[in-house]
């Protein structure tokens, strides 16, 4: 069979909801040498490509799906079939929002929007609507949820002059996306919300279009937060994390687990805050460790991104890495002179901390009951676990002041708010790698986010500033002394 009509049959299959038969039609184009192939031939080869990206993204193996993209990017610009890309851009921008959402690193953010918006006007330039249209959803969607749906004013004027693209079957959703986008710009919150009701009725009854309805339920939540309405936003979110389990859209159920942790976190429940974001930690992990989402692999469809930007843009952004960097030279001397500066007050500070606290009123009993209250939050209430604890909560939970806690942990502990939250945090991390069941099932970066931190680099830092040694040796420690 010749790569066309190896081509059609998997389409066949991939309409017909054969995804396993149409991954193995695609994947036997690949067995075709492309070199000596026609260029209609060849066309075909990228758009194999490209649908096995998608498919080997719905199962969770982007390391094969990232391999194909590149390929197919490649292929695009070495054979100059330009009218190809569009897709190609589009699986980019989703292979890339997936791995932002596992990471929650902006730069991955960022290189998928820009691939979306590549995607939306090139598909414009060749009159590909259906295609056109999926960028502009998924570009319209991440800008509302990052607050920026100033920031695709050009592409909604696009949409909606774009008449030729009325007949394709996403139009009608596509259209009371930015309806409700233009509304939520004017704060018609009201008016925004039947927009995205709108949308989600004008969805075919059919679970292939289940990623849409999901996408109407995250708009719905995103508006109520708007208007800070915390309990119908979580109504939402639960629709969504039902919909993201029931359909097995294993990124949904990771996003809709940390959007309820922040809403619950928002409307005041900390424990079912910290609940939620456990879950989504163990679920992230559980994904990156199972799933292959491979650093490296997703960093070369970055680089490929790059590749395809004009000499002009390189240009820009060489400038702006030498100006970053005189920047950079100029500042460490501004922040070394600052220190220099200050170190013998600090000096002087260390040797008198109780000057400090000569005109406060506490007791001595008023302290120890105050002490008694702040072991007991860090020994007993999990909430310190979480990445938002702060001085000011420690103080709510104590029923007292955030100036007396900081007293009392200064005075009594010999330590401060952070390092005390620190290494209570450092301990229970400790505790984990220790549970002999649980050491092989979570990453450095899973257990760092289980007890607080936000970075593995913040973890690693103070692990070892803690333990005086870093988390890796201590967990090589752990395992000598299980076997």
């Amino acid at each position: 069979m010749t790569i066309t009509e190896l081509f059609e049959k998997g389409q066949t299959c991939y309409k017909e909801g054969k995804k396993d038969s149409a991954l193995i039609f695609f994947s036997l184009c690949e067995t075709r040498d492309v070199e000596s192939a026609s260029q209609e031939e060849r066309r075909f080869y990228i758009r194999a490509l490209a649908q096995s990206t998608q498919l080997y993204s719905l199962i969770y193996d982007y390391e094969k799906a990232s391999n194909r993209l590149l390929r197919a990017l490649s292929l695009s610009r070495r054979y100059e079939i330009q009218e190809e890309t569009p897709k190609i851009y589009v699986e980019q921008g989703a292979l890339l929002m997936t791995y932002a959402t596992q990471k929650r690193e902006n730069k991955y953010f960022e290189q998928a929007e820009e691939a979306y918006r590549k995607a939306f006007w090139v598909a414009k330039r060749y009159g590909q609507w259906h295609t056109m249209i999926t960028a502009f959803i998924n570009l319209g969607n991440r800008m509302f949820s990052s607050n920026r749906i100033d920031s695709i004013q050009a592409e909604i004027e696009a949409f909606k002059s774009c008449t030729e693209a009325r007949h394709e079957y996403n139009y009608q959703y596509a259209y009371y996306l930015q309806e409700g986008l233009i509304y939520m710009e004017k704060h018609e919150y009201d008016r925004a919300r039947d927009a995205f009701r709108k949308q989600m009725r004008s969805l075919p009854p059919d679970d292939k279009y289940s990623y849409l309805l999901y996408g109407s339920y995250a708009s719905m939540v995103k508006s109520f937060v708007y208007e800070e309405r915390y309990d119908s936003a979580i109504v939402y979110e639960l629709q969504m994390l039902d919909l993201a389990t029931r359909m097995n859209m294993k990124d949904g159920q990771t996003v809709a687990l940390y959007d309820l942790s922040e809403m619950y976190r928002l409307n005041g429940d900390s424990l079912k805050s910290a609940e939620y974001y456990n879950q989504a930690l163990r679920h992230k992990d559980s994904l990156l460790t199972r799933n292959k989402l491979d650093e490296v692999a997703v960093m070369q469809v970055v680089q490929q991104l790059e590749a395809n930007k004009s000499e002009l843009h390189g240009y820009k952004r060489y400038t702006l890495y030498v100006s970053c960097l005189l920047f950079l030279i100029v500042g460490i001397g501004v922040v070394w002179f600052l220190v220099w500066k200050r170190r013998p007050a600090r000096e002087s500070q260390a040797v008198a901390p109780a000057e400090k606290y000569m005109k406060s009123t506490l007791d001595d009993e008023t302290k120890e009951q105050l002490r008694a209250k702040i072991q007991e939050v860090f020994e007993q209430n999990r909430e310190i676990f979480t990445p938002n604890f702060n001085l000011d909560r420690l103080a709510e939970l104590c029923e007292s002041k955030p100036k007396y806690v900081s007293q009392v942990i200064n005075q009594l502990y010999g330590s401060n708010f952070s390092s005390l939250l620190n290494q209570y945090r450092i301990k229970e991390a400790c505790r984990i790698i220790n549970e002999e069941d649980k050491l092989g099932n979570y990453t450095l970066e899973a257990i760092a986010g289980l007890v607080g931190f936000k970075s593995r680099a913040t973890f690693h830092t103070t692990f070892k500033r803690v333990m005086g040694q870093t988390p890796g040796e201590y967990i090589k420690t752990v395992r000598k002394k299980m076997s």
